[in-house]
């Protein structure tokens, strides 16, 4: 998987299951998530290397801090991570969209 298909997985997992604060939720079985825990769910058993590029791209589409805090602290709702995953996403093929 790639590391935009990771971001793009999150963002489905999320709107399937939910969005939550404080925990990162299930790796495998259905339940809200925060965004680490979207796309650590999202990546499955893959090697880290995806993952790791697609954290960092995110990490930096926010502003280079904690995605947990980030997730926790400074977002407002489950429709502005999806829409920050996919943006990021988007970033990764080259989208200009």
């Amino acid at each position: 998987m790639t590391p935009d298909q990771i971001l793009d997985r999150a963002a489905d997992l999320l709107e399937r299951d939910g969005w939550q604060r404080g925990e990162y939720g299930p790796r495998t079985l259905r339940g809200p998530r925060c965004v680490v825990g979207s796309l650590m769910a999202a990546r499955g058993i893959d090697d880290y290397r995806p993952y790791d590029v697609a954290h960092s791209a995110l990490k930096n589409e926010v502003g280079g801090g904690s995605l947990t805090i980030w997730n926790d602290e400074v977002v407002k709702d489950k429709r502005q991570v999806i829409r920050t995953l996919r943006r990021t996403a988007r970033k990764l093929r080259g989208e200009k969209r």
